[in-house]
């Protein structure tokens, strides 16, 4: 009894890991949304973003976009510019200016990456927030209608 018990056992084992490679199992559908710097040799990476930065002084970020939706996606990233000061631990915005919008549609597991310049003409402590929308912005351009949103915060000084 034992042995038949045994035998049914590693049976159940092999037909097991046997399923799980014929058939393995698909991850939710989504889609990546970060933000690079070009480093000294030219390679894209996500380290060294402006944190302390002079007011009108220019510095190149570049956006980007992986589809994992396992489908044709079109994409809206909104960028804004915001006003933000710490309340209890809490980042409150102030006030949000649009400086950015770009478009593009994407096939399954295509990437795209933007590069664009930013330049703060006001001074204080600010945020940079990108949004990722599917299809067309909805309103109000904020991170509770977004798809996904990162965000970089700075200090803009005087020069």
């Amino acid at each position: 009894m034992l042995n038949v018990l045994l035998i049914a056992s590693l049976v159940f084992a092999i037909g097991s890991v046997g399923y799980v490679f014929l058939f393995p199992m698909q991850s939710e559908p989504f889609s990546e949304l970060y933000l690079l710097t070009e480093n000294e040799s030219g390679h894209l990476v996500a380290e060294d973003y402006p944190r302390q930065i002079e007011q009108g002084e220019s510095r190149e970020l570049v956006v980007g976009i992986r589809n994992r939706e396992r489908a044709r996606t079109e994409y809206t990233v909104v960028v804004q510019m915001q006003e933000v000061r710490t309340v209890r631990n809490h980042t409150v915005v102030q006030n949000a200016t649009k400086v950015r919008r770009f478009q593009t549609t994407l096939a399954p597991r295509e990437r795209w990456h933007r590069p664009h310049t930013i330049s703060p003409t006001t001074e204080g402590q600010l945020q940079l927030q990108y949004l990722l929308y599917k299809g067309a912005p909805r309103q109000p351009l904020n991170r509770s209608t977004a798809y996904r949103e990162v965000h970089l915060q700075m200090n803009v000084t005087e020069r």
